[in-house]
């Protein structure tokens, strides 16, 4: 991607050549800045302004000038398609010398921007035929610390988008930036965090089935752990596959001073960032992507018993002034005698978050947060006042578009159908295309 930019105080520098390149059918690439005041010089009176991107920034809104006055405007809805790898110069210069740098995928913090990198490939300037750096080791930088090349060259993240799937990235020459380009990795699924260190076959591998983010906490849940020693490998010190939900800066104490931290969830809840630290010390970091499959029923079973809970969630719901999830069957049989089924229910019931759903001997079941994206709710379960269990589930969340009410004792029924449903930024809107009472 990309060669020329043209944002904010580089504008002047760079406008001009993108005026003299566009018309001539060059396919060079522009990073163009989005305001209100930036427009794209063409030929023979002509403007054309990009004045604003959606939330998601998968859209533009565009305007069309001629000698100062609109004469159109458009909704743009580019490809963004995969374009992983920044490389310098833009091959159609000719110029031997290369940079080439492989992300994997990009992380959108609170407090931090990450992205991963996998590739770096560098030959020299000054003798295009040597080649200098050719890596393929994972490594993790964020915004404002500097992937340092050979030559004078470094690589700085300089922002990430608000869905953290693309990433802006500069190439600086000592304190010059010489480009700069906008890299969208394929952000795929990468369940599992690696560790080996350097020179033994001791290997730490903890793999990830979900990550959460909520208004008050955040949260991974963990089902398989597997350890062996550094000084004897083929002494297995951990493998255990049951599940584990923790918060994150909540670190996972491991053998032989291990310790691996979830320090973020980014801002969709769809990945982590991790660090792995030995006697305090940082050792590895990565970003962790799991794959977040629909998980819908808590189960739980009292230790030591046939006793067993199962709850079904249909769905979740996050609002602005109220979280819900709906509820389609409780099933219950007691403690001290597996064989009476105390619950079994399959009404559908809606409850808010931290209402309790009230079972029997002495259980209540606790929506305690639904994540960002209302996909994912965060469970307590509790046994006399004490957390017993603590579970994140994903509801299937499949198409229930219509309200169904059905008077108790009567044939009485109102039915109401929905299409759509809209969030603006000024409120809430729904279609209703079929009414039957």
């Amino acid at each position: 991607m990309g060669g020329l930019i043209c944002d904010g105080a580089d504008q002047s520098q760079f406008q001009d050549n993108s005026s003299d390149l566009l018309p001539k059918g060059n396919d060079a690439e522009i990073l163009f800045s989005i305001s209100e005041e930036n427009r794209l010089k063409l030929q023979e009176g002509y403007e054309l302004a990009v004045k604003s991107a959606d939330i998601d920034g998968n859209k533009l809104y565009s305007e069309l000038y001629k000698n100062g006055r609109m004469i159109g405007s458009r909704i743009i809805i580019p490809s963004n398609d995969i374009a992983d790898t920044f490389v310098h110069p833009r091959p159609e210069t000719g110029d031997g010398h290369k940079i080439a740098v492989h992300l994997k995928n990009v992380f959108r913090g609170v407090v931090y921007d990450i992205v991963t990198i996998d590739g770096v490939y560098q030959t020299s300037k000054i003798h295009p035929h040597r080649i200098q750096l050719n890596e393929s080791d994972l490594k993790t930088i964020a915004s404002g610390m500097p992937l340092e090349l050979e030559e004078g060259y470094d690589l700085v993240l300089h922002s990430v988008d608000i869905d953290g799937n693309k990433a802006r990235l500069d190439l600086r020459k000592g304190e010059e930036v010489i480009d700069s380009q906008l890299i969208l990795p394929a952000n795929q699924i990468y369940d599992t965090f690696l560790y080996s260190r350097p020179g033994t076959s001791q290997e730490i591998r903890v793999h990830f089935k979900n990550a959460f983010r909520g208004a008050n906490k955040n949260l991974v849940t963990i089902d398989h752990i597997w350890q062996n020693s550094e000084e004897n490998p083929d002494l297995v010190l951990i493998n255990d596959s049951r599940s584990l939900t923790i918060t994150t800066e909540m670190p996972l104490s491991l053998d032989e001073g291990y310790e691996l931290t979830a320090q973020s969830v980014d801002i969709d809840g769809d990945k982590t960032y991790l660090e792995l630290s030995k006697n305090g010390e940082v050792v590895s970091s990565q970003v962790v992507i799991p794959a977040n499959e629909v998980d819908d029923t808590f189960i739980y079973s009292k230790p030591g018993t046939s006793q067993e809970i199962r709850v079904h969630f249909k769905n979740a719901f996050r609002g602005a002034n109220k979280n819900l999830v709906t509820i389609d069957h409780i099933w219950q049989n007691s403690e001290k005698n597996p064989d009476l089924v105390l619950i079994n229910d399959s009404r559908s019931l809606t409850i808010a978050t931290e209402m309790p759903l009230l079972l029997d001997e002495g259980y209540e079941l606790t929506a305690q947060s639904v994540d960002v994206d209302g996909n994912k709710t965060y469970l307590e379960l509790s046994k006399d006042g004490e957390v017993v269990a603590s579970k994140v589930i994903i509801s299937a969340n499949e198409v229930a578009d219509t309200f169904v009410y059905i008077e108790p004792g009567t044939q009485k029924e109102l039915i109401v159908h929905f299409k759509n449903a809209f969030r603006g930024a000024e409120g809430g809107f729904a279609t209703i295309d079929r009414i039957s009472q």
